[in-house]
């Protein structure tokens, strides 16, 4: 019994950890687990055992955060991952007793196909509805096929079933210029300048300044999410002097922050002709990073291990910037900052998607915060995200900027 669950956590994490590979190997995780649960009585011990072989692996991303990125001592790092690694296995525990509660013949398969789709779908998402979340899409099994074109096509077609089609990109991508992060949780983590503005702006300045020598007129100039982590709107001299590198017909579009009424928003701003064109609002906010879920507001010991003496972010209220850039005559950018794209639906995007403009999806995204291996797992989302909603996505993150253009595109 034991060599079996192995067996199928081995697929489970390989086809993870290394897509491109074993990415295949998704596709058979689940029989030597079906082959368990058909032979045992004891269900429930299976698949939290099997599901302490998946999260203790998976999770090893949150674990790392908080001990590179948080104020949290290494104690609470490690209570806060294990409370998150037995919480999702439990789940699949629960999975796995609920799965053998039919044990006759052709329904006990059919069973076991029923209770799969509702625990992938439904119980590992509804687990993370008390941080304010829709769900937990880092962890869906369809994720390491997605570097299959045949797949992504097959998820292309279902898209247009259900009356999604695919968007044809016609904006000429040689036209955006990526411009990388002078400071983050990398690159120069521990530079005396990285918290004076004038400073960081003068630096991304002067990588202006070497991207426009190399590149030709008339260019779309993006950078990641918190590329200058100051209130943007109370700097008009550095969208100055950012703008006095640029054509009068070329734009920026600068992740940064707004201040309003002394709430702090993250922001993505147009720039143009050494104005603030508009601009785009976070709507949706990582818990414990940029804001403590209000139920555990008054949990004071929950503050300082994350946010510090940082001013919590606010959620984009509704009519508080744009909701997409019309660049051009044809150009439609339609941002989404980090983790709001990744817990949005297909849906969302289907009231500005228009057939007279060229719509993109603009990924801003601080992923500096993370290791490779989910960093990779963002960059899968994205493409699994980018084929289901028919739209071109541009993913721009703190390590390089990458187009995703829908298979059935």
């Amino acid at each position: 019994m034991w060599y079996l669950i192995g067996l199928s956590a081995l697929m489970f994490n390989l086809a993870f950890f290394f897509p491109e590979q074993c990415g295949f190997l998704i596709l058979f995780f689940l029989i030597p687990l079906g082959l368990v649960v058909a032979t045992t009585r004891h269900a429930w011990r299976v698949g939290f055992s099997w599901g302490l072989c998946i999260f203790v692996l998976h999770f090893s991303w949150l674990f790392l955060v908080m001990l590179r990125n948080s104020d949290a001592a290494w104690w609470l790092a490690v209570a806060v991952y294990l409370f998150v690694v037995a919480a999702f296995s439990a789940t699949s525990g629960c999975w796995l007793w609920i799965t053998s509660l039919v044990t006759t013949g052709w329904k006990r398969a059919l069973w076991f196909v029923f209770t799969t789709i509702g625990y992938w779908s439904v119980a590992v998402n509804w687990i993370v509805r008390p941080l304010g979340l829709e769900g937990y899409p880092f962890i869906n099994p369809l994720l390491p096929l997605t570097v299959y074109r045949p797949f992504l096509k097959c998820v292309a077609l279902a898209a247009m079933i259900v009356g999604r089609p695919c968007s044809h990109p016609r904006h000429d991508l040689s036209s955006v210029v990526y411009c990388a992060p002078v400071v983050n949780r990398v690159v120069n983590a521990q530079a005396p300048w990285r918290t004076n503005a004038q400073a960081v702006g003068k630096r991304i300045y002067d990588e202006l300044i070497n991207l426009h020598a190399v590149n030709s007129q008339n260019k779309l100039y993006v950078t990641p999410e918190s590329m200058y982590c100051f209130r943007l709107n109370y700097h008009p001299e550095i969208v100055t002097m950012w703008s006095s590198v640029l054509l009068p017909d070329e734009d920026l579009l600068m992740g940064s922050v707004i201040e309003r009424a002394g709430r702090y928003y993250q922001a993505v701003f147009w720039l143009r002709k050494s104005l603030i064109i508009n601009f785009y609002v976070k709507k949706l906010l990582t818990p414990f990073v940029e804001k403590i879920p209000d139920y555990l507001k008054t949990f004071e010991p929950l503050k300082q291990p994350f946010l510090g003496n940082a001013v919590e972010f606010c959620d984009g209220e509704q009519g508080f910037g744009t909701e997409f850039f019309d660049i051009g005559p044809h150009l439609r950018v339609i941002p989404r900052i980090c983790l709001e794209f990744f817990f949005c639906s297909a849906h969302d995007f289907d009231a500005v998607r228009v057939t007279d403009r060229d719509a993109w999806i603009f990924v801003f995204a601080n992923d500096s915060w993370f290791d490779r291996y989910f960093r990779k797992i963002l960059f899968l989302t994205a493409v699994l995200k980018a084929n289901y909603s028919g739209l071109p996505v541009l993913y721009s993150g703190h390590f390089g900027c990458h187009p995703i253009i829908p298979q059935g595109a």
